[in-house]
């Protein structure tokens, strides 16, 4: 018997040498393969909590979602630029990424260059959310990206990023027939936001949560400047002439959502 397990144990290590032998012989293809599906493995795992991440987070924001653009391959169907420098924004890295340049949009210059807008879709909701992530590192006076309510160049209602006084900060306003009024501004930590545009009849409200992360935070409340159809619209200007600022707006959505 004794004997009988010395074989079998001698013949498991050949095995063994055998297998190894054959890892150094075939060497870099047989890597290959095994690292190959062990990637294939692992990413497949990330993809699945990427998703539930997703999930969570959307569920975290709550209503029902209208529309939503991920920016990944192609701008989705109904965008329209307004003085389009088609040289200065481009799709990569999962976000739409614009140009920071000089131009203003804030009183009665209204030259800012790749305004990004699309209309509202029809809801029977009374309150729609819009939403978008922003993130940049600005170094220009009242350099800044987010998102308005818009109806043209002189009637909107800002929620951005911005930098105000050598500090970034969240800035609220609203300006009716090219007249400006600043609602609110408040110091901002992050490099990256979630800004939202709260609609309510004829109320609108601006919301963030620095790195999309939290509850919402309330910036401020002001009334619709303008009547008819508003437009959701993306911005980013006073940037500089010289420098390459790209602006990074990600995951937008337009959703229904309950009155605050």
């Amino acid at each position: 018997m004794e004997s009988i397990t010395k074989i079998t144990l001698h013949r498991r290590r050949q095995s063994r040498a055998v297998r190894c032998f054959q890892v150094a012989a075939f060497g870099a293809t047989w890597l290959a393969v095994w690292t190959a599906a062990g990637l294939e493995t692992k990413g497949a795992e990330q993809g699945d909590a990427t998703g539930r991440q997703t999930a969570q987070g959307e569920a975290a924001e709550g209503g029902r979602v209208l529309f939503a653009d991920d920016f990944a391959d192609k701008l989705a169907e109904g965008w329209r630029w307004i003085r389009e420098d088609r040289q200065a924004w481009r799709l990569a890295d999962g976000a739409l990424q614009i140009r920071t340049q000089p131009g203003n949009m804030w009183g009665g210059a209204n030259n800012a260059k790749n305004l990004l807008a699309r209309e509202i879709p029809e809801s029977a909701a009374k309150t729609l959310a819009l939403d978008v992530t922003v993130s940049n590192r600005p170094t220009e006076r009242w350099e800044q990206l987010g998102i308005t309510w818009y109806y043209d160049d002189a009637h909107m209602v800002k929620l951005v990023k911005e930098l105000v006084d050598g500090k970034v900060s969240i800035v609220m306003g609203r300006e009716e027939a090219d007249r400006t009024r600043t609602i609110v501004i408040l110091p901002l930590e992050s490099a990256s936001v979630q800004l939202r545009l709260q609609i309510t009849g004829n109320q609108v409200t601006g919301l963030y949560r620095p790195d999309g992360k939290g509850a919402w935070k309330e910036a401020g409340k002001c009334d619709s400047p303008g009547k008819g159809k508003a437009n959701v619209c993306l911005q980013t200007y006073n940037g500089s002439a010289d420098a390459e600022h790209w602006a990074r707006f990600s995951r937008f959505r337009i959703r229904e959502v309950a009155p605050r």
